[in-house]
């Protein structure tokens, strides 16, 4: 008989109940059960995390038991506080009954930890891919991101928060938002950052890209091919977004552009640029021009003999290509870093006079992030743009050569 075993029998007796601390610590579990051999359902199970106290029944029964579980104190969690909570004491997350409240004009409810419900619902609404497409809703964390949402037009349904400062200093029409103040820590629990900034907004799901095209974008459409890290896709969108590129066309095999980690690594450049997410390769041809010239942005510095779908594609060093020259409208594809570019992509490339282009490196790395390479890329088609129009090109100069070393 196990050693824990036959001193859990020793100290338990069913006649006279006795309370049982310090039980051993085991990774097992202990099931006890009544000794009415028709009552197999056990009374109490003991689990490593906690201690169980054995109360007996008032009327004696031998069936009918109380167990009442303690369970260990857990250890101390420092919270560490955003810098605009720093200077906040505790006291607005001590909140008491549900009441109703007036801030600036707008009415908000005060949410009791006990009363958490509406908050944890529109969490599971938005936690996975498939909640947001079922539900049509997303969840963005900060205020600045929820400003950059509302200045966009997205107006967040619901807007969770534990400080009043928080609220007030967003600037969105009143009366339109449901807002709720909750505990920090409530917020804490649910938030994907280890510094929550202590206010949750839910919107509304926009269909497709929030903001229109600018007169002053560049004719540049970048177009994501598998970038199934959510933090690299983020960063691609608030690059793209800083070069001022006129869209971002994202493939079937990207991650969601709603992903927690994709708003977080856009930093809002999801509402400052034109995206459209979820293209399949055959409808991509008529967001792009006809005479657009394809780059592929390869890490590869030769041609594989193997890879049949780029034998006729020449690879070239991203600086030396005259873009301005090259055509009226540029469409750079960026594949992601494990698996590279599709086939697609490269058959894309083939058979529209597509050229790769690669990013040189030293001391032996192999190659750069993809948010890295197309930063270098994209910036350098903007510095040549710029300092060389391509207005003042004439159309012999669109028919000639692509590189020019």
């Amino acid at each position: 008989m196990n050693v824990s075993y036959r001193f859990l029998c020793q100290t338990l007796t069913f006649s006279n109940f006795k309370v049982v601390k310090n039980l051993p610590r085991q990774s097992a579990a202990f099931r006890f059960y009544s000794s009415d051999a028709q009552h197999r359902t056990p009374v109490k199970v003991y689990k490593p995390d906690g201690e169980t106290e054995w109360v007996p029944d008032n009327k004696g029964a031998t069936a009918n038991y109380k167990a009442k579980q303690l369970r260990l104190k857990p250890e101390k969690k420092v919270i560490e506080l955003a810098e605009d909570e720093v200077e906040k004491s505790y006291s607005d997350d001590e909140v008491g009954d549900d009441k109703a409240e007036e801030l600036q004009g707008t009415n908000f409810q005060r949410l009791s930890k006990a009363n958490v419900h509406f908050f944890v619902t529109s969490i599971n609404k938005t936690q996975a891919r498939k909640q947001r497409e079922k539900s049509g809703m997303i969840m963005l964390e900060g205020k600045r991101l929820i400003q950059d949402a509302i200045s966009a037009g997205v107006i967040p349904v619901e807007i969770f928060f534990s400080r009043k400062k928080l609220v007030e200093e967003l600037q969105m029409p009143s009366g339109v938002v449901k807002l709720y103040h909750i505990p920090y820590k409530t917020i804490q629990t649910y938030s994907h950052l280890k510094t929550p900034p202590g206010i949750v907004a839910f919107c509304k799901m926009p269909k497709q890209a929030v903001k229109a095209k600018s007169e002053s974008a560049l004719p540049i459409t970048i177009i994501c091919d598998n970038i199934r890290d959510p933090g690299n896709l983020g960063g691609i969108i608030r690059t793209v977004a800083a070069v001022g590129c006129s869209q971002i066309i994202l493939t079937d095999g990207c991650a969601d552009l709603w992903n927690p980690s994709v708003l977080r690594g856009g930093a809002g450049a999801h509402f400052r640029t034109t995206v459209l997410p979820n293209m399949p390769w055959d409808s991509i041809t008529p967001h792009i021009p006809p005479d657009s010239r394809i780059f592929l942005a390869d890490s590869a510095t030769s041609l594989h003999p193997s890879d049949c779908t780029a034998d006729s594609v020449p690879i070239v060093p991203y600086f030396s290509v005259d873009y301005a020259a090259t055509a009226r409208h540029i469409v750079v594809v960026i594949g992601g870093e494990t698996h590279g570019l599709s086939t697609d992509a490269k058959l894309m490339a083939r058979y529209r006079n597509g050229v790769r282009i690669n990013v040189p490196v030293e001391n032996q790395v192999d190659s750069l992030s993809v948010n890295a390479a197309l930063s270098c890329i994209l910036f350098e088609i903007k510095r040549q743009f710029v300092m060389d129009s391509a207005s003042s090109r004439t159309s012999e100069d669109f028919d000639q050569g692509i590189v020019h070393n």
